[in-house]
């Protein structure tokens, strides 16, 4: 039990894994997780006010492009709390944020895969162009959400890609 709260403090002190400010750091501390307390830690009228504007930044702004997005820069965007934030996309999409996040990154990611405007890049630029900070971390978070490496998915997706030309 001891070894798993080192692993976790240290990978947490780590700035390249976590790049949190201290502000940021305050405020995620603060996330209850009681699951007792969920149904009634956000109204309902609170709940879909906030979905509404999650849905208008992620659609008009991409905010998840952003390869240095985090929780609390979403709450503020959203004019919310992190708390707020991380129960509204648990709540409402069943997701944690990364995961709700990644799946987006990976719908831009498909899209310019296939797009002829995006053929000049690689998949690390495409990578990058979908907000992630790595090669490794996309190609591993594409596989689990399309179920193929992003150069098979171009492969099986050819001629779609030659019909648009």
């Amino acid at each position: 039990m001891s070894s798993v709260f080192f692993l976790a403090f240290f990978s947490l002190q780590q700035r390249e894994i976590f790049d949190f400010n201290q502000s940021e750091l305050n405020e995620l501390s603060s996330i209850k997780i009681d699951k007792k307390e969920n149904s009634k830690r956000v109204s309902e009228s609170r709940l879909s006010e906030l979905n509404e504007k999650l849905k208008t930044l992620l659609h008009s702004e991409k905010l998840y492009l952003d390869n240095d997005l985090s929780l609390p820069k979403l709450a503020k965007k959203l004019e919310a709390t992190s708390n707020e934030t991380s129960f509204l996309i648990n709540e409402l999409y069943q997701e944690n944020f990364y995961n709700f996040i990644n799946k987006h990154r990976i719908e831009e990611a498909k899209m310019l895969l296939l797009s002829e405007k995006y053929s000049q890049l690689n998949i690390l630029g495409i990578a990058y162009e979908s907000g992630f900070n790595s090669k490794t971390t996309f190609n591993t978070t594409f596989k689990k959400y399309v179920g193929m490496s992003p150069t098979e998915f171009v492969k099986s997706n050819i001629t779609l890609i030659k019909k648009e030309a």
